[in-house]
């Protein structure tokens, strides 16, 4: 699994009559597209403190780290994919998947979609893009938690072909898709 890497591929699509772009790769890949604008790295951090609002100033660096830790100590790649607007940069939406070099399952360890974008359908947009982008990876299943409070999150996990699996330590879903 660990030599199917998939540096970077950025492209644009429609969505309700708006072009929008979207890259997809892993670590390489996200850092080499930091690289060809950086205006994208504080917007990136915006998401990053949404996602994680009690962690202290994170900074792309944090990600960059874990995903270096990862590959070293785990033998997982980390996969992103990443919809932005394309003048300004902005984040729309986010996904952080990570598949273990033993396994074919691809674990979500970040979803998230910028507050001014959402049930506007860009998550679902954005998992069904990033599937289909690992569909060359052998990938059986997708995986991921979810607060069971976080009742639009499931619902459009559903759409996507998320089943409940389980209740996690009586506050998270696990979901999965096949």
């Amino acid at each position: 699994m660990l030599n199917n890497y998939i540096m970077i591929l950025t492209k644009t699509f429609t969505h309700n009559k708006i072009k929008y772009k979207y890259v997809f790769g892993d670590i390489h890949g996200l850092i080499k597209f930091f690289k060809q604008d950086l205006r994208i790295i504080p917007n990136f951090e915006l998401i990053l403190q949404a996602h994680r609002p009690n962690s202290v100033n994170i900074k792309y660096t944090n990600i960059i780290n874990e995903d270096i830790y990862t590959y070293l100590f785990d033998k997982a790649i980390s996969y992103y994919q990443i919809i932005y607007e394309p003048e300004s940069l902005e984040i729309i939406s986010m996904i952080r998947g990570t598949v273990l070099s033993d396994s074919n399952v691809c674990m979500f360890s970040m979803v998230h979609t910028n507050s001014k974008y959402r049930n506007k359908k860009f998550c679902q947009k954005n998992i069904n893009l990033f599937v289909s982008n690992l569909n060359n990876i052998s990938i059986d299943k997708f995986a991921l938690y979810v607060d069971i409070d976080n009742v639009s999150a499931v619902k459009c996990y559903e759409k996507c072909g998320f089943k409940i699996i389980k209740v996690h330590k009586e506050k998270q879903y696990l979901m999965e898709k096949n």
